[in-house]
């Protein structure tokens, strides 16, 4: 193996050799609480001595005139790029009797300006920098002095990686969330400095509102399971399951690689709790409660390392409530998110029940209990564990049996041969792990063609979803004395089509009152003659027996702001009293997508012909973008796991292609992007053993 250095400083480019390059390696690492892998240096390079004279020349030259100086180092490998870098005469070791000079060189790739510029606060209230203040309504409070949080996302990405970066988020931008396979209730998210919400009302807003890159992308991380990587040309974001990777090398064949059936686990990495904070909170759903790893209650598994308790905290808040009863407990420090939607023309904050506690506030969707559900139940620890104090299978774990092994590769860069990204076949994965592959967690690349890999088992599991939300229809009244009395309706999700309920006021007014499809927030005057007595709350009884309103959570509250729950006063009458729902048919209901799931030639059981599925099935909501199939292949014509072509068929067009790696037996999941589903298409997916294309 060939190999020519050059360096490179003020377009200057000159051939060196150093000393000690044998003695050196390449590694591919993940970042830390990254998904991306870097190929870093690991050695010193040195140069010079005084059969090098020329080479140690050069450089101290350099060390002599611009030690601060960037030289750029290229290595080929015959002649092609083996790997790029770059150093200054300041980063290295001098040794002046022996004329030598030794150098870490840094990686030159598409996170090289992340390296410097991941930690550079910007200030996101600066006008000049995020123009568009959003105003948003919570309950009776306005606050006017809030940003997108993906615009805040993209001036961050441009001071790191330059102006106008293309950057691309499903999660926070598809109408249906791929995660939970609901409404997508984070669109809309919305930051503030902290006292911009405190003292929503004061003559000055804050005008320092300082965030890294790095502090917002952690924080995203934290709160949504979200990760990010940049292939140089775009910046993607999304949720952990987003990230697929491939299956690459296979080391069965290997010599070197033989007989390398150990393993042991990665303690190190398996925490017996994980606990989330926000910087402040008070109800319990938004303080949460840590996802635990027992087997009992209060006893940690063995599994884990029974000393360990991870802690991920964030410098946010997003317990709205709490700053309205008690503003002096919170910190002027930090920041406020909102998930908010659009009515009418204007923004409104979420409201919603919480997973842990079943309460209902404002803002719930970015509480942690609900947090947890929705996106926390991949990459844990362990494949069961107490998420919100319920033992649950979790829906992928973080690979944790580790294994050394060697390989041969003879060109690292060659990515048909090499990917750290992808999965690597082994012996021990294919006989000992039931077909499981193992993932590069450390691979040391030596220039005469020896990887040493380690690599990390685990299983991802079929289930793990989460439970759908509660649907919650609130009741608000805003009574006074005088004819100007309203009710107002809330609703956690829209309409899905009109939805009817009575009032019966002081058992002398029937009023009909319709929430029309697609609302979240109405209001409507009460039919309240002149004469009446003066109104108050307990002249007003509810007839709530119409079938638009089954499946729905009913509250109520006797304040406009929805600040005490007072459903407990609720009193509810029948048609007898005031009404009609008994003579009115029932909501229309979407008409349900049909899907097909089946394999290119469906051959039964005991027919003795191989390649077919058992426990086939497929769904997709109305709108929804994301297909989702679940299939058990049997009797495959290929041992251990293989690839499964899968082709989807929209109305008998073709409408997508995509791959899953699935076993003989085992339950196989998939999602595919597909084209928005509309009411009454027909999806068939069918799946085969041999390509579609």
């Amino acid at each position: 193996m060939n190999y020519t250095f050059l360096v490179t400083y003020n377009s200057v480019t000159t051939e060196v050799f150093p000393l000690n390059w044998l003695e050196c390696s390449l590694v591919d690492k993940k970042e830390k609480n990254q998904i991306f892998y870097r190929r870093k240096f690991e050695g010193e390079l040195t140069f010079g001595g005084k059969k090098l004279c020329p080479d140690f020349n050069l450089f101290y030259d350099l060390e002599t005139t611009d030690p601060c100086g960037r030289i750029d180092l290229i290595i080929y490998l015959e002649s092609d790029i083996y790997w790029e870098g770059h150093f200054s005469t300041s980063k290295g070791e001098w040794d002046l009797d022996n004329q030598t000079f030794s150098v870490i060189p840094l990686p030159t790739d598409n996170y090289s300006e992340w390296d410097y510029n991941g930690d550079v606060e910007i200030n996101f209230l600066d006008t000049d920098i995020i123009p568009d203040v959003i105003t948003t309504h919570v309950s009776t409070y306005t606050y006017t002095r809030n940003r997108w949080l993906m615009d805040v996302i993209q001036a961050c990405a441009d001071n790191v990686f330059g102006a106008g970066v293309n950057m691309e988020s499903l999660f926070f931008t598809d109408t249906i969330n791929y995660v939970t396979g609901l409404a997508n209730k984070y669109k809309l998210l919305t930051i503030a400095q902290k006292s911009d919400i405190k003292r929503y009302t004061s003559s000055n807003p804050a005008s320092v509102g300082n965030i890294s890159f790095n502090e917002l992308m952690d924080s995203i991380r934290v709160i949504f399971n979200v990760y990010w990587k940049y292939d140089g040309i775009k910046l993607r974001i999304e949720h952990l399951s987003y990230f697929d990777k491939d299956v690459g090398m296979d080391l069965r064949s290997l010599e070197i690689s033989t007989r390398s059936n150990k393993y042991k686990y990665n303690r190190s990495e398996m925490p017996c709790q994980e606990v989330f904070e926000w910087m402040e909170a008070f109800n319990k759903d938004f303080i949460g409660i840590s996802i635990k790893y027992e087997i009992a209650t209060g006893v940690p598994s063995p599994c884990t390392d029974i000393h360990t308790i991870s802690e991920y905290s964030v410098r946010f808040t997003t317990d709205i409530q709490m700053i309205w009863n008690d503003p002096d407990s919170v910190s002027d420090d930090g920041f406020v998110m909102f998930a908010n939607y659009l009515d009418g023309g204007s923004y409104y904050v979420y409201f919603g029940t919480g997973v842990y506690t079943s309460d209902t506030k404002y803002n719930m969707d970015l509480s942690w209990g609900n947090l947890h559900n929705a996106f926390h139940r991949h990459g844990r620890v362990l494949a069961e564990g107490y998420l919100n104090d319920n033992l649950i299978t979790f829906a992928s774990i973080v690979r944790n049996k580790k294994q050394e092994i060697n390989a041969i590769v003879c060109n690292a860069n060659n990515t048909d041969i090499y990917e750290p990204n992808d999965l690597i076949i082994t012996e021990l994965g294919e006989t000992y792990f039931d077909g499981e592959r193992g993932e590069v967690e450390r691979a040391v690349i030596h220039p005469y063609g020896e990887i040493n890999f380690t690599l990390l088992y685990g299983k991802t599991n079929a289930g793990g979803q989460s439970e759908p939300p509660v649907k919650v229809f609130w009741l608000a009244e805003d009574v006074v004395l005088h004819n100007n009395s309203y009710l107002w309706v809330h609703l956690s999700e829209p309409a899905p089509y009109d939805m009817t309920f009575w009032i019966w006021i002081d058992e002398t007014n029937c009023q009909e009152y319709v929430v029309d499809e697609g609302e979240m927030n109405h209001s409507e005057l009460l039919d309240f003659d002149i004469g009446m007595e003066p109104l108050d709350t307990t002249m007003l009884k509810y007839n709530l027996d119409h079938s638009s309103l089954d499946g729905w959570q009913i509250k109520l509250s006797h304040t406009p702001d929805m600040s005490t729950d007072d459903t407990a006063d609720l009193v509810r009458i029948d048609d007898l009293d005031c009404g009609d729902s008994g003579g009115t048919p029932p909501p229309p209901v979407a008409p349900d997508v049909s899907i097909d799931v089946k394999a290119e030639e469906y051959n039964p059981p005991g027919s003795g012909i191989p390649w077919y599925i058992e426990n086939e099935s497929g769904s997709i909501s109305i709108g929804n973008t994301t297909l989702s199939i679940t299939f058990k292949p049997q009797e495959c014509t290929i041992p251990g796991s293989h690839l499964v072509y899968i082709r989807v068929k929209r109305n008998d067009v073709v409408d997508a292609y995509s791959t899953v790696y699935c076993k003989t037996t085992w339950q196989c999941n998939k999602n595919i992007t597909v084209t928005a589903a509309e009411s009454g298409d027909s999806y068939v997916v069918e799946l085969s053993e041999s390509s579609w294309t």
